[in-house]
């Protein structure tokens, strides 16, 4: 028999990290963005006065074996609230998480998700409303929240936007090269020789929870100054962000969930990439070089050496998430969109207020990130 709890995360941490940390272990899509290192981080900066709830269910045996982590705040316009309005622990902040959803054991039941998503409806109050973003579509929780949405006859909106980079990896870094163009594969094969060859020049993994965390700010100020130069803003000009990313940083490094490298020349660091790393995906979440050394390339250097990791380590995706910059297409990467899947209460009126009530939080998100 299943039952289902729910557990407050601010009020009950440890107990909430222990079942987190054992369902994750043994749901082979979890994201790492779905890992307690990455949504303690994230909670500690970004959620701010949302109420966080852990929905999880335990099996016969009273082990648990799948989770639902939300968070939920009054959605309210003129000061007054009209609705509570509910998401995904991780989402909607200028730490950008991607590919949220579920935790799910492998080899259970997917059908108990279902449950999980009665009991938050349930909870949240007849006049609730879910916004579930940054999911795959095609993945596991757009099917669940589809189905689960048409079986209980409650209004469903969904919307595809923007999505992650991605290409697959083959078994040896010469078959990921010969996917990619000539002239392409022939720069980065001429990169990595200079720095193999250079007496001045090397790449580095940063593992010691000191060093990551220099590296980290390392890595921001070369961000900001690179994004400066360019006049473009860059996300580490909030200190929010600046202080998200040296914790995050340095605890999922530290439980090797993270890949913290860095280009020296001699003993300076001139460009510095974190990884994201799960079990079968690795995701570049940031990085920043000096442009005195672009001559170098390092960060042709800095992706060519993650994706060698990557590959010998037996993942199977490389992703660049979001963005649809460039150089993303020369590494061989495809558009995975995304869905923002919206259950939304009956009611005309109450339908408008959301929708006017979300446009003012995105008008609200950009004007934090473009004005710190």
């Amino acid at each position: 028999m299943i039952t289902i709890a729910i557990s407050n995360i601010r009020n009950n941490e440890q107990e909430v990290k222990a079942l987190w940390n054992e369902i994750y272990a043994h749901d082979e899509q979890a994201s790492a963005f779905m890992s307690w290192e990455w949504m303690s981080s994230w909670k500690n900066h970004f959620s701010d006065n949302r109420e966080l709830r852990f929905i999880y269910a335990r099996d016969e045996d009273n082990r648990p074996v799948a989770a639902l982590p939300i968070m939920t705040e009054p959605a309210a316009l003129l000061g007054l609230p009209f609705a509570k309005r509910a998401q995904l622990l991780g989402a909607d902040s200028l730490a950008c998480s991607e590919h949220l959803g579920f935790l799910l054991k492998t080899g259970i039941d997917s059908t108990i998700l279902h449950q999980l998503l009665s009991y938050a409806w349930q909870h949240c109050g007849n006049r609730n409303y879910f916004l579930f973003s940054e999911i795959d579509k095609g993945s596991r929780e757009m099917e669940i929240v589809s189905e689960w949405s048409q079986a209980k006859t409650i209004k469903q909106e969904i919307k595809s936007h923007g999505g992650c980079w991605q290409t697959k990896l083959p078994d040896s870094w010469d078959d990921f090269l010969s996917t990619l163009s000539s002239n392409f594969r022939q720069q980065i094969r001429r990169s990595l020789r200079k720095i193999d060859n250079s007496s001045s020049f090397s790449v580095r993994q940063i593992t010691d929870r000191n060093e990551v965390a220099l590296a980290a700010e390392k890595l921001m100020d070369l961000n900001r100054k690179r994004m400066t130069g360019k006049g473009v803003n860059s996300c580490f000009n909030s200190k929010v962000m600046r202080d998200f990313f040296l914790e995050m940083s340095t605890e999922m490094v530290c439980a090797e969930r993270a890949w913290m490298d860095a280009l020296y020349m001699d003993e300076e660091i001139v460009a510095a990439s974190l990884h994201l790393a799960d079990k079968n995906m690795v995701a570049y979440y940031q990085g920043g070089f000096d442009e005195k050394f672009a001559k170098q390339k390092p960060m042709v250097v800095l992706f060519a050496t993650a994706i060698q990791r990557a590959i010998k380590q037996k993942k199977r995706i490389y992703d660049f998430l979001g963005g649809n910059e460039a150089y993303k297409q020369r590494w061989g990467a495809t558009l995975r969109p995304y869905a923002t899947v919206s259950l939304l209460p009956s009611g005309a009126a109450q339908g408008s207020l959301i929708r006017l009530f979300e446009l003012y939080h995105r008008v609200k998100t950009a004007k934090a990130y473009y004005f710190p």
